[in-house]
């Protein structure tokens, strides 16, 4: 439960955290995606690829702390059919031709990952990703 002297607010996924997610992603399940995919997802759907960071103060922007982050890619209706049968597999998603943020096109939203950090609740400060 977040505090009610908190404030949350959504930002574009660092280079960082991304890091952190790929490679905490690949030590439990590891998969042939790779880096510079994973970032061209991000780059071609910013706006549903975010970080979540908290200030303790109530005040935004100030001392702000990373506490979540989430990666939805908007993907074409057509793939979109595919990828939830198997015939398309996650990681032969392609951000140029796969993905859409432009109004116009049906979409299925994949959620590639999701994650509440330790610190969320105000607990502690580390992060779940494994060490870098």
């Amino acid at each position: 439960m977040i505090q009610t002297d908190t404030c949350v607010e959504r930002m574009p996924i660092s280079d960082a955290i991304l890091q952190g997610i790929y490679h905490s992603d690949q030590s439990m399940y590891p998969a042939p995606l790779t880096y510079k995919q994973l970032q061209s997802w991000v780059r071609a759907c910013p706006q549903s690829c975010l970080a979540y960071a908290m200030s303790r103060d109530g005040q935004p922007s100030s001392h702000m702390e990373t506490v979540g982050a989430v990666i939805f890619l908007p993907v074409k209706q057509a793939y979109w059919k595919q990828l939830i049968v198997g015939k398309v597999k996650e990681t032969e998603i392609d951000a140029s031709a796969m993905l859409s943020t432009a109004s116009g096109y049906k979409i299925g939203l994949h959620c590639f990952h999701i994650e509440k950090f330790e610190n969320w609740g105000g607990q502690s400060r580390k992060s779940l990703f494994h060490s870098m």
